[in-house]
């Protein structure tokens, strides 16, 4: 009994508000003169007055140009005893652009010979070991004191990690090997976004 009392509670609902929403349609609504609607933003091309940035709907951002050209490091920094390091440039194929200002992280690779992939890889976790830094404004790189080891690159993209690929014909994640006192210079590494 229980059941059907909610049914019908259920029900009686729904006509109530099905009743209300015919009565609301059949309201007159007021559309806005041209008089009425002149508050607001100004037409586009029509801008400030005298002196202020015609930007539409506000004030027009600098445009930056981004590097049209990989220029690797040509060092990586000095690691202290026993530590390497590691220094390249991310560089997109897509838009044929450096990368400035753009995450990069490394995490160790894992599996009986330390070669395989981390099943999930949701950024950079500090706790587990992970380095990250961010490029330059010539999309340059660098990371330094790194734990001798193997370890994959992954570049932050929108929404998402990608692989940084040492070899643009390869988009796989590939191992880096790194050993002690090693200056790892890696080149141009390329992604696939923006």
């Amino acid at each position: 009994m229980r059941t059907s009392s909610r049914i019908a509670s259920v029900c009686l609902a729904l006509v109530i508000l099905a009743g209300l929403g015919l009565a609301a349609c059949g309201q007159p609504t007021a559309t806005p003169t041209p008089a009425s609607a002149s508050v607001g933003y100004p037409e586009p091309g029509q801008g400030g007055s005298a002196g202020q940035d015609p930007g539409y709907p506000g004030p027009s951002l600098p445009v930056t140009e981004l590097p049209t050209t990989a220029e690797p490091p040509t060092t990586a920094p000095e690691p202290t005893a026993g530590q390497a390091s590691m220094a390249g440039v991310l560089f997109s194929y897509r838009i044929n652009r450096a990368l400035p200002g753009t995450q990069v992280f490394i995490t160790r690779a894992v599996g009986p010979e330390q070669r395989s992939l981390p099943g999930l890889i949701t950024g950079p976790e500090p706790s587990i070991g992970d380095l990250y830094t961010f490029s330059d404004d010539k999309g340059q790189f660098a990371f330094n004191n790194v734990a001798p080891g193997n370890y994959f690159m992954f570049v932050e993209a929108p929404l998402a990690w990608v692989p940084a690929q040492l070899d643009p014909n390869n988009a796989e994640p590939q191992l880096i090997e790194l050993k002690a006192d090693e200056r790892r210079l890696l080149g141009v590494l390329t992604v696939a976004w923006p």
